[in-house]
């Protein structure tokens, strides 16, 4: 009623502190807090404006109260403590003239940091006392460290008490104060600070089944919502702070929760195991609503910072909390909602950050996200959104670090079935480019409202947007046919101000390309030669089964006109790739040479069978020298071998579907206008010759190099696709020949490089010059293929041939498998064939 209102606000009024003894003499009955705690909580909700003087009063018994706790704990005082901390931070709107500063030096006097703020930082106790299941047994010690858990603890207790393996899964953890169980995956010193001469009081209890699950449920409520309440306080309590302190407030907060070591480890942390198990899910709701407030604590420090700072270090703990708190609840729609929105609130406060390299620090999140939770259409569509509107805030910068944070996080190994969540799929990479290439009105709007959380509203609504018309949906309001353009952001670069906003696949490419070009010899270079090399198959696919399923007369000229572009980019890649024709300076000494054959993971047959001669005379003088060696020049060649690897598959997947796919739009077209486009010219080939050449001369000292996918595709690919009809080509083709009969005749001067070597490896590479012969016969009459042709027959027919200086027998066996065999008879019956008929 009106009068109980009034009699009520005039004690708020005028006797603040009669009011509130009241309610604090009936907490000492412990039948009567919580009836006691609620009544507070209504007087809470029910007065919109807390008189100043009646804030003060609560906050200093509530505080009392913690205090309290802290000192002298009790049974039952957890539930003192969440009652406590929750009319803490409802209090904070109200209250006038409170200094996080002077806060903290308080309870860091009183050693309750811990209990009320989120940056508390105390030492840990150095030990603890663990009592056994029985009292007349001596009590054990337990040593701990900042980063140990209960679980250490539990297991020496368990070990020092003899108990059984069996029943070892019943035992906990108690404390003999409060009474309050211990979950294995806390932290100690999260629970026990320092104090001199003062060491915790543990016990070791048998549980039956059902009540340590109940136990277990209750104490896992209790940690969240305590941590929920101290990350409601500082939030309130930065919200609240007056404008002319927000700024000394904000950083000092900022640097205690740098300097914590508990930050970001406790914001992240979840107990997974009973998300499923409680009823109705409360903990993990209580989880949602613990990371939702931390991301708006971190918010609300991020817009009270200077924007114009160009360090990553201020914002690479806090953005770690959110990255965490959207992997663990993507696919709850508000948390979704406010983390992407956080996101570009973000990415706009600190342009000049993600200009650089701030979006090194969320982009993998968001692949990781989009590609292991594909089953969620409504998380997809949020993110390809998101990706959308970062693309229209910084441009090529965006795509750049894109594609180089995620570069490393691939998943390689597709031969097996099991899907490794650790890693990136490349598919969904080139999902989410295809997504951001698509240009209709239902694409683009923003159907989850997104950018109605966005601040500095610098949005537009009604820009006249370039799409094509035959990709756009007709939006009418009210049916009056009027177009609705979707919700955009503005950029942030005005040099950006007037262009398009329509993002493709080709410009991510020709991006890629001229990164290889500015800095051809960085880790950036060889990050973008990966991206391309995996992108590039799935383009083809994609534009070939996109032609497929539409006019084929319209998409068909389109497709010939993008492969038209991409050998423009092929081309002015290989042009900018002069530093992969440099040569590997092998290394004098023949010693290092046999300790990579002997230990390469290519070879065809094990060194440990061949008997080498010069490793018995050189037994001694081996088995003392250092590894160290070995190991640089295995790291060198690597480094030399990867990126002409990576390049070589790239040109020669681009020639061989390029050529077939051209052959067959040709045939379905019917059109004698339209003309072959030339994928390379006689310049590129001969560069491309030179890179493999450089990796041919290695192969007798590098025996992986026959087996790298590159040299493979580039035989088997790309030169039978050629014309080597051209004059300037001829030459490039002999040298090739010549370097790999001259590569045969260095093998085989040792037996242990001939016994070693990959002669599987080398049966496609004959395999790629018997398809190459296939189409174009007249390149029998080189001379150098008759050479070749002349040294592989040598090969097979003096395979066990033994040589009279050794005096040491050889073993009978054969060398080359027959994979080798097998294409070297094939290549000269085809040779033959083409002699017989240029004739």
């Amino acid at each position: 009623s009106d009068a109980a209102r009034k009699v009520l606000w005039t004690c708020l009024l005028d006797e603040p502190t009669l009011l509130i003894r009241f309610f604090f003499e009936k907490i000492s009955l412990k039948e009567r807090r919580i009836k006691s705690f609620q009544c507070l909580h209504r007087l809470m909700i029910y007065f919109t404006d807390i008189p100043p003087q009646f804030a003060h009063a609560i906050f200093n018994y509530v505080l009392g109260l913690l205090l309290n706790m802290v000192r002298s704990p009790l049974d039952g005082s957890q539930e003192l403590i969440v009652n406590g901390l929750t009319l803490l931070w409802q209090i904070i709107p109200y209250l006038h003239g409170l200094v996080l500063k002077d806060l903290k030096q308080i309870l860091r006097k009183e050693q309750a940091e811990m209990l009320i703020l989120v940056s508390g930082n105390i030492p840990s106790t150095k030990k603890v006392i663990i009592h056994g299941p029985d009292v007349s047994q001596i009590p054990t010690q337990a040593i701990i460290s900042e980063d140990t858990q209960f679980s250490n603890v539990l297991q020496e207790a368990l070990e020092f008490f003899g108990i059984s393996n069996l029943k070892r899964d019943q035992y906990y953890l108690i404390d003999i104060k409060t009474k309050q169980i211990h979950i294995s995956d806390t932290y100690v010193r999260d629970f026990y600070f320092f104090r001199r001469n003062i060491h915790p009081q543990l016990s070791l209890v048998y549980m039956d089944i059902k009540q340590s699950k109940r136990e277990l449920e209750q104490m896992s409520i209790f940690l969240k919502t305590t941590e929920l309440s101290k990350v409601l306080f500082a939030r309130y309590l930065l919200e609240n702070t007056p404008f002319n302190q927000i700024h000394n407030c904000i950083t000092f907060f900022h640097d205690e929760l740098i300097k914590s070591p508990l930050f970001p480890r406790k914001p992240l942390e979840s107990d997974f195991n009973l998300y499923t198990i409680i009823h109705n899910k409360e903990l993990f709701h209580l989880d949602m609503l613990h990371k939702y407030n931390w991301t708006k604590l971190i918010a609300c420090i991020f817009f009270n910072m200077d924007g114009k700072t160009s360090t990553t270090s201020d914002i690479t703990l806090f953005l770690s909390v959110i990255n965490g708190s959207f992997i663990l609840h993507c696919e709850d729609l508000v948390m979704l909602r406010f983390c992407l929105a956080t996101y570009i609130n973000i990415v706009k406060h600190f342009r000049h950050i993600f200009a650089t390299n701030g979006y090194l620090l969320i982009m993998p999140t968001f692949l990781h996200v989009y590609s292991n939770i594909q089953s969620n259409p409504m998380l997809k569509k949020a993110i390809e959104y998101c990706c959308r509107q970062f693309y229209i805030l910084h441009r090529i910068p965006f795509i750049l670090q894109m594609l180089g944070s995620i570069s490393q996080l691939f998943n390689f190994d597709q031969s097996i079935n099991i899907t490794d969540t650790n890693k990136i799929q490349s598919i969904y990479l080139f999902r989410l480019l295809i997504a951001l290439e698509q240009t209709n009105i239902d694409i683009m709007n923003d159907d989850y409202f997104i950018l109605e959380l966005v601040k500095n509203n610098s949005l537009i609504t009604n820009r006249t947007i370039n799409i094509p018309i035959g990709n756009m949906s007709v939006v009418a309001a009210l049916g009056q046919g009027i177009m609705i353009p979707p919700t955009i952001i503005k950029s942030l670069d005005f040099c950006y101000a007037d262009d398009d906003t329509i993002f493709t696949f080709l410009n991510c490419l020709d991006v890629c390309v001229t990164v290889v070009a500015y800095a051809p010899d960085s880790i950036r270079s060889l990050q973008m030669l990966n991206i391309i090399h995996i992108l590039l198959p799935k383009y083809f696919e994609y534009i070939k089964d996109y032609t497929n399923k539409n006019d084929i007369q319209k998409n068909g000229r389109d497709e010939i006109k993008i492969i038209e572009k991409l050998s423009i980019t092929i081309k002015t890649l290989i042009s900018t790739t002069e530093w992969l024709t440099r040569t590997f300076i092998e290394p004098k000494c023949d010693t290092s040479l046999d300790g990579i054959y002997k230990y390469s993971r290519g070879s065809y047959r094990s060194a440990s069978i061949a008997i080498d001669d010069d490793s018995v005379n050189r037994f001694i003088d081996d088995r003392t020298k250092s590894k160290t060696q070995d190991t640089d020049q295995l790291k060198q060649v690597s480094e030399f071998r990867w990126p002409r690897d990576i390049f070589l598959s790239i040109i020669s997947i681009f020639i061989y579907f390029s050529s077939q796919r051209l052959n067959e739009l040709i045939k379905l077209l019917h059109d004698s206008t339209i003309r072959m486009p030339e994928l390379l010219d006689a310049k590129s080939h001969i560069r491309l010759a030179d890179i493999v050449h450089t990796l041919l001369k290695l192969a007798s000292f590098d025996p992986i190099i026959t087996c790298c996918h590159g040299l493979q595709n580039y035989f088997q690919k790309l030169l039978p696709y050629t014309n080597w009809s051209d004059e300037q080509l001829r030459s490039a083709l002999n040298h090739l020949l010549r370097r790999i009969d001259r590569m045969f005749i260095k093998i085989c001067k040792k037996q242990m490089t001939k016994h070693c070597f990959d002669w599987e490896a080398t049966a496609g590479i004959l395999n790629g010059i018997y398809l190459t012969i296939d189409r174009h016969p007249y390149i029998a009459y080189f001379p150098n293929l008759k050479a070749l042709i002349s040294g592989c027959i040598a090969l097979i027919l003096n395979e066990n041939q033994v040589d009279s200086n050794h005096s040491i027998p050889r073993l009978n066996t054969l060398i080359f498998p027959k994979e080798f065999s097998y294409s070297v008879i094939k290549l000269v019956g085809r040779y033959l064939l083409a002699i017989n008929v240029c004739k």
